[in-house]
């Protein structure tokens, strides 16, 4: 990914379907609702991605490669970076989510994570 000039890569599993980023988890918000691939379709059972999931208003669902046009915004989340904005896929710009940045934030700091 960074050799063709991306910060990030997502990862897609045998069946053609998202199943998370290179060395994070994803949170991706479609059709206005904030989804995480399962693990069964390869994520990695991450402690912030649990925490989100305990604590924050996210569904987990599979998420197919022809959905990528639909993903309104998206974070990566990991014990390492806690939560980071994508800005763009495919160089199509994604909606920042400011408010519920903060409450992954606000989250991960009550449940001591970071």
């Amino acid at each position: 990914a960074q050799s063709l000039g991306f910060d990030e890569a997502i990862v897609l599993n045998e069946f053609n379907k998202i199943s998370e980023a290179a060395v994070s988890n994803l949170l991706l918000k479609i059709n206005g609702q904030w989804v995480t691939p399962p693990l069964t379709d390869g994520a990695l059972p991450g402690v912030v991605r649990a925490l989100v999931l305990e604590n924050c208003d996210v569904s987990v669902r599979s998420i197919d490669i022809s959905e990528m046009q639909e993903i309104e915004s998206a974070f990566l989340i990991g014990s390492l970076r806690i939560v980071q904005s994508i800005d763009s896929i495919d160089s199509r710009a994604l909606m920042q989510s400011s408010e519920f940045k903060r409450e992954i934030q606000a989250m991960a700091l009550r449940t001591s994570v970071g």
